[in-house]
Parts: structure tokens; sequence; C-alpha cells
């Protein structure tokens, strides 16, 4: 399509597909950024609407800034808000599923776009995973209105949506409308709290009888949440939530229920954790209305929000610096994208819950999207190594990483691990096996910060000593002494982390017997040595980083 909207510069694409292509364009005369979606084939309804759309201010619609029509051509251009996020079935393809109450905060954000889109007399026919976009402060924005407009023909009859999210009516070519809209939406909701959609088929005939026909999956979800899931995916219309806003004063009764009054907050405080985690990948923020290719399995998806493969902490549930639940105090302090440069990086807690494996990691906002994702990566490498160590021998036994803050400050950030595997069933009794052990990384760099650049080789022997006039009982299970520290063994004896009163030295006990006879517990010690015994121990660069 060589046509262009007038009055606005294009900057870049953002994507294709079928229906045409999505640009990155800026409004002449100071109007600012627009994503401007061109459709090959454009319908009359689309004008219509996208009028509607533009008098629609809600913070959880992308709003539509006009519609131009192709002149003496069958296309048209809808000019949208840019919409800065990541799309959730990028977050939903890279893990398993949200935590619940993430993925009612989400699932009622939906509503109310979808509340605001009807009240004005538009369907969105194409609510998926890839037509939502978590803002960074945790916001779920609805885009993709107007992409499938062309596929319901002047009767409003045709198979508008895309078939995991089609409802059952519209698989005989009944039109979109509000109800059709609720029943895709709890399609979502499912897809938040399972990983896949409702009703899966490798033929779209299959699905078809599936959505039509098939009793809901509910034994799938939470058991407090089955009852809004079953009206939300009822087979008739009439047996739906009366609209929108109905269905989300049904789902905060059942919320309430479920997980108590501080549901919201705290769900919406796993969304920001879920945005932070994605940040510190490196992921580039998406546009509204990029398009994107069909994911594997899944029939063919039309215009959307562009989904970025990256892995991310989904189900996230984010803590304060002090490990404590944020509570009642707003989890969103300021966009991300937002913050100045020069702030103080936040350091969030992400939980992840899979299958026998409870992991609770460390992860960073608010650094430049390239050193977040180095930082997130120093961070989290040695549990990542731990778990593909101990994945395969698990045999039905549980996976356990507990994470807390030891020390931040604006040039380092020292996080404490503690990495227990309990192996499944076994002939013999079994044990709970822990590890112990701390991740510094530097702010300015994403290096993790090593002993050997904390103490230099000529202050060994009086950090060993003032380590051991601190110890009352330095020996292990079997009496060994620890090791002294040496240029040469002091990577891999001495294991520091850094909290509020002090260095917490962990040291590794020396090894005089059978291999099998220690447990982790017995082969280290852990001391905690005053800031003031260290100090001046400590390289200078460290000592700046540290603050002290």
């Amino acid at each position: 399509m060589d046509w262009q909207v007038p009055g606005y510069d294009e900057l870049r694409d953002l994507g294709g597909g079928a229906q045409g292509r999505v640009v990155l364009a800026s409004e002449r005369g100071g109007g600012g950024l627009r994503a401007v979606k061109y459709l090959a084939r454009a319908a009359t309804t689309l004008e219509r609407e996208a009028a509607a759309l533009a008098r629609v201010h809600d913070p959880h619609v992308a709003r539509i800034h006009g519609y131009e029509a192709e002149p003496g051509g069958d296309g048209g251009a809808l000019i949208m808000e840019m919409v800065e996020g990541y799309a959730l079935d990028a977050v939903l393809a890279a893990r398993v599923a949200l935590e619940p109450r993430a993925a009612l905060v989400l699932f009622k954000h939906v509503l109310l776009g979808l509340a605001a889109a009807h009240a004005a007399g538009v369907p969105h026919r194409d609510c998926k995973p890839a037509n939502v976009i978590v803002r960074p402060d945790g916001t779920a924005v609805l885009v993709g209105f107007g992409g499938t407009a062309h596929l319901e023909d002047e009767d409003g009859a045709g198979r508008a949506g895309t078939p995991a999210y089609r409802a059952p009516e519209q698989w005989t070519g009944a039109p979109a409308n509000p109800a059709t809209d609720l029943y895709a939406a709890t399609c979502v909701f499912f897809e938040c709290l399972t990983g896949a959609p409702p009703y899966q088929a490798s033929a779209e005939a299959e699905l078809q009888q599936l959505h039509q026909n098939a009793s809901p999956p509910i034994e799938r979800l939470p058991k407090a949440l089955r009852p809004p899931a079953l009206r939300g995916l009822a087979k008739f219309p009439a047996q739906r939530p009366l609209d929108a806003l109905a269905f989300v004063s049904d789902l905060e009764k059942t919320a309430r229920r479920a997980y108590g009054r501080k549901w919201e907050s705290r769900g919406l405080a796993s969304l920001l954790g879920l945005a932070a985690a994605m940040a510190g990948t490196g992921a580039h923020p998406v546009v509204a209305g990029a398009a994107r290719q069909p994911r594997t399995g899944r029939a063919a998806l039309v215009f959307g929000a562009i989904g970025l493969a990256a892995v991310v902490a989904a189900g996230a549930a984010v803590y304060s610096a002090s490990g404590e639940p944020e509570g009642e105090r707003s989890p969103v302090a300021a966009p991300l994208a937002q913050r100045p440069a020069s702030a103080v990086a936040e350091v969030v807690f992400v939980e992840e819950e899979l299958p026998g494996e409870r992991i609770r990691v460390a992860t960073v906002a608010g650094l430049p999207p390239e050193l977040n994702r180095k930082v997130n990566t120093a961070l989290r490498a040695r549990v990542d190594a731990l778990l593909r160590e101990s994945r395969p021998g698990l045999s039905g036994g549980r996976i356990r990483v507990r994470s807390s803050l030891g020390f931040r400050s604006a040039g380092l950030a020292s996080v404490l691990y503690a990495f227990s595997v309990r192996p499944g069933r076994t002939d013999g009794p079994t044990r709970e096996f822990t590890t112990r052990f701390a991740v510094t990384v530097d702010l300015a760099t994403g290096a993790e910060i090593t002993p050997s650049r904390i103490f230099p080789e000529s202050a060994l022997p009086e950090l060993n000593r003032r380590i051991m006039k601190v110890a009352e009982d330095p020996r292990g299970c079997f009496d060994e002494e620890p090791l002294a520290l040496t240029a040469a063994n002091l990577e891999h004896v001495l294991e520091p982390a850094f909290v509020r009163k002090g260095m917490q030295a962990a040291l590794l006990l020396a090894e005089s017997g059978p291999a099998d006879r220690y447990s982790p517990g017995c082969r280290r010690t852990e001391e905690l040595v005053p800031y003031r015994m260290l100090l001046d121990l400590m390289a200078p660069d460290f000592r700046a980083k540290l603050g002290r």
C-alpha cells in the first residue's frame, strides 16, 4: 500500500500482516507520536466505529484518534494512541500462568475496557491475549479495535475473532456483540490462570465442536474462580452476565471472598512485577496496533499487538525491598519508563509457581533496558543453573527457592538465596537439602561482584583473622576448621553477602572426609562481620559502591 495518511510523517514500520501494515508516525505540528494501522480492506462499519471510539477516554482502551479512508481505494487507516507495554500473549507464551490475583485484576481491566467500548456502541470482535497490553505501571489496556470489522458484511454476519476465543454463536455466523466479547474475555481469563485457552484442537472444525458442545474444563481452575468462568463461558448469550460492568461487580465479590479485601492492590502489584521482570529481560515495549504472525498451534491471528518472546516471571508477586508484601500502599509509584535515569534501581521479588516448584527471585527495575537485562541475568544465573541440575532427578519431589534483599545502595544490590530440594518417593528415607548462597551485583555494569573485587590480596591474612575473631565456633558438623583465605582459593572459599549491619561471610570448611558425609549445612560456616571491622580492608572502588 503506497498511500499514506496525510498530516503524518512515518518513522518506522512496526509490523505487517495479511491485512496491511502498521507504522509509527509523528503528527505534523507537534501532535505527538501515533500508531497508524493501514488496512488493505476496510469496512463501512469501521469509519463509524472509529468515530464512536474517538469519544472514548478510558485508561483500559487504546484511544482512537481518527480514521482516514483511502481515496479511490478499498483500504483505510486507523490512527491510534501509541500504547507502550508488554503483550499478554508473549507473557503467556514464556510462562505457564499468572498468579490468580493478577489474573483477576487483568480480567477486571479488560472488562472495564470492553464496558467503555460497548457504551459507545462498539464491540471489540477479537478479544485475545495479543490484544491486551500490560503497561509498565501494571494497567492492562485493550488494543486491536477495528482489525476484523471487514470480516462482518453489511448485515453484520461473519466469523470475526480468533477461533480459540470465538463464542459458540459466532461459529454459525451470528454477529459480534457485547456477549461475544464477554465470552472471549473469559477465555483470556482462563488462559491467564492455566496457560492455555479452554479449548484446543488442531483442526478448526474440531475447535468449533468444542466451543459449541463441550463443557468448560473448569476443573483446571482454582475452585473459587470457577463460578465466574462458568458464567462467562456459557453456551448461550442470555446465560452470560448482563453486561461487562455487571460482570466486574460479580468478579469483585468473588475476588474478595477468595482472596480478601487486599486482592486488588496485591494483584496490581503482581502485574507491576510482571512488567518489571519483562523490562529486566531487555525486551522492548510494544506499541498498540502492530501486527504479528500466528503463534504455533493457533488459528490465524489478525491485527493485534506485537508479541515479544521473552522469559518473563509470569504470575509475579511484588514485594518491597524489605521482603514484606506491599499491602495497602500503592504498588505503582510511577511508570518505569518515566523514572529518572539517576534514580536508585528498584529491587522487587518475583514469585514463579510451576508443578512441584515455588521460586522467589530478585529482579531489578528502573535501569536502562540493556543494563537491566545484565543485572537480572546475573541475579538469577546461579538459581537457573541449580534448577537445570535439580529438575531431572526430582521424581515427584519439590523445589523451593527463597530470597531476600541483604543490602542495596546506588552502586550494588546483594541478594540472599536459599535453594531447597526435597526428592520424591525413594526406597530409603528422604531428606531436604538446602543450599544457601548470595549474589552481589554491580548496578553500573551488571557484573557479579566477586570476592577478589572486594578484598585485595594483601588484605586476606587480616581478613581471615578478623572473621575468626567474631566467630564463636567456626567449626562444622564434624569439627572441620574453615579453610584459610589465600589469593588462590578466595573465590572458592569465601562467599560474602552484604546486609545492613555488615558482611555475612560464608566460608567453606576443610573437606577431610568422604564427600557423602557433608550436607550443605556442614560444609560452611556463616559469620556476620560488622562493617567497622572491614572497611579498611576493602578495595576503594568497592567501598564507594557500598556507600560507606
